[in-house]
């Protein structure tokens, strides 16, 4: 892994549902021994309403009484959810954007995992268009994003690995492996490996069956999967071939196994063309029930 994995920052926004989110994050940096930040992104104060000559000594002093009352709040909030004082890395305060605040903290705490929740307000349509700050990190952080949804199970007790035989997705495939061996057999998860064939066109223009073509991949993807064990990952790892549209069959099968943690790669599409053109990655992030971590090619 490029950023090592014994430090996490999570984001609060201190509202009553940040507490499962930063919960979550104390859990998971648990299960794998890591030490955890606690990051809140704030709007300075303003000091005088109206008065477009502020005195600097009062906007300073007023700025620094908002930020004593967040760090108390970020107190109160690590003590309801029990973490202990020897978990928490601190807390940080940022005046900056949620997913430039985070970044920054995950660049200065040389953190391995950014751990932040779905997004709070705002439509479908306008999460689409402008963006979480989910999916802004998603874009624009080359740290894996752990996306909490429901509580995280300590440890998961079905994880799902998407796969594509992309370069990015074999490196995604290797930092899960990873992540897996930091849990050791005795917490090892019904682990699978999915790939999403794209629908058969006419037999007549194919010069191999459907069956030989689903054949073929599960043979890649035991070759893939031979790269984990020989890296050292010991526990079982089942293998599921799909046939239809990626997103729509990596959905269907989170929700049929009832899946807990969903680990897979993204190609790094931004702008006009990730809108257009859509994003696995961004779908899932958006529409799973489960938690997931995206892993950027950055990362692995």
């Amino acid at each position: 892994m490029t950023q090592p994995l014994r430090r996490i920052v999570v984001g609060s926004s201190l509202a009553p549902q940040s507490d499962g989110v930063v919960a979550s994050a104390l859990a998971f940096s648990r299960l794998i021994g890591a030490q955890l930040q606690v990051v809140h992104a704030y709007v300075p104060p303003m000091p005088y309403i109206g008065d477009p000559f502020p005195v600097a000594w009062a906007s300073d002093e007023l700025l620094a009484d908002h930020e004593a009352a967040l760090e108390r709040a970020l107190a109160a909030q690590a003590e309801r959810i029990g973490a202990r004082p020897e978990e928490l890395a601190g807390f940080r305060l940022s005046p900056s954007p949620p997913a430039l605040a985070l970044e920054e903290a995950a660049r200065k705490f040389d953190a391995g995992l950014i751990v932040v929740g779905p997004a709070e307000s705002g439509s479908r349509i306008a999460r689409r268009l402008l963006g979480s700050t989910s999916d802004r990190l998603l874009r624009h952080s080359g740290r894996p994003i752990l996306l909490v949804r429901n509580a995280f199970l300590e440890p998961p007790y079905q994880v799902l690995l998407p796969v594509d035989f992309s370069r990015p997705s074999m490196e995604a495939l290797a930092w899960a492996g990873e992540l897996l061996r930091t849990l050791g057999e005795a917490h090892w998860p019904a682990v699978e490996a999915l790939f999403v064939l794209s629908p058969f066109p006419d037999q007549t223009e194919l010069q191999f069956t459907s069956a030989q073509v689903e054949r073929l991949a599960l043979d890649e993807l035991e070759r893939s999967l031979c790269k984990l064990k020989s890296a050292g990952t010991t526990g079982a790892i089942g293998r599921r071939i799909r046939i239809g549209r990626p997103s729509e069959e990596i959905l269907a099968e989170i929700h049929e196994r009832e899946v807990d943690l969903v680990i897979l790669g993204t190609h790094g599409r931004s702008g006009l063309e990730r809108f257009m053109l859509g994003s696995v990655a961004s779908d899932i992030t958006r529409d799973a029930r489960c938690s997931v971590i995206i892993v950027p090619p950055a990362a692995g």
